[in-house]
């Protein structure tokens, strides 16, 4: 059976968003607890080597190029959550931030 690709990418955006949206809602509260933060920490990771997960069998199909697109969009989403919240913990440390240099 072949896979749906195009609603596969689709879904595993809209999660990425959803996690997104409640990430950022999280780091705005300002009684958010050093754990509290490294679940948080924790959560984006897994998300993260779980998307990894999805783009190795995906990259085993032979998908559009704008597929491929759309799916790399969304693997910096989680890239950008990962950084984003490792930061957060980083200016509580009284560290230096993370930068991607381009």
């Amino acid at each position: 059976m072949s896979k749906n690709w195009i609603a596969l990418v689709k879904e595993q955006g809209e999660l990425a968003q959803q996690i997104a949206d409640r990430v950022v809602q999280a780091l705005g509260l300002p009684d958010l607890s050093s754990d509290q933060l490294n679940r948080l920490y924790r959560l984006v990771v897994q998300g993260s080597q779980d998307y990894e997960v999805f783009l190795d069998e995906m990259s085993e199909y032979d998908v559009p190029d704008g597929l491929e697109d759309a799916a790399d969009a969304i693997d910096n989403i989680w890239s950008n959550l990962v950084i984003g919240v490792a930061n957060e913990s980083r200016k509580r440390q009284g560290l230096e931030p993370i930068e991607i240099l381009a």
